[in-house]
């Protein structure tokens, strides 16, 4: 083989080498991050009524009778906002120790409210440990934690 053959074939190399490695940083970066979507399915779940298919994406310690009456209660307190038209728009998230957590906002119809949820991680899984819908739970930031503000979407 020629010198400029194995140049070209060193090229060629490098340049599958680099589409692969763009391919695979694209993939991980554009994917939606997991409490996003654990957090739609428990609140679209609930929006629904689907009170056992929510309690399923919480931690054990709320997969109990108590629980998915204070599940009820929270819908019912909060029917304006958990309907048949209930949207949600994570815009934020972060860590704080081995709680994950995501914010953004929760609409139905005309109404909007902020949203905040906290998630622990269960025999490998995702797992909602706490939902509220004020806006004081949802953390500032002054740009100098690690929080991550990326949508993920």
């Amino acid at each position: 083989m020629s010198k400029s053959g194995i140049i070209l074939a060193i090229l060629a190399v490098v340049v599958v080498g680099c589409v692969a490695m763009a391919s695979l940083m694209g993939g991980k970066l554009s994917k939606t991050p997991e409490t996003f979507t654990v957090g739609k399915e428990f609140i679209y779940d609930l929006a629904a009524g689907k009170y056992e298919e929510a309690s399923v994406l919480a931690v054990t310690e709320l997969q109990n009778d108590e629980s998915r009456a204070a599940l009820e209660a929270l819908v019912q307190e909060n029917s304006d906002l958990l309907n048949s038209s209930t949207k949600v728009s994570f815009t934020g998230r972060g860590i704080d120790n081995d709680i994950r957590y995501a914010y953004g906002t929760i609409t139905a119809g005309d109404i909007e409210s902020p949203i905040f949820m906290e998630f622990m991680d269960e025999n490998g899984e995702t797992r909602v440990s706490y939902v509220s819908f004020n806006e004081e739970d949802i953390p500032k930031y002054d740009g100098s934690d690690s929080g991550d503000t990326s949508t993920g979407e």
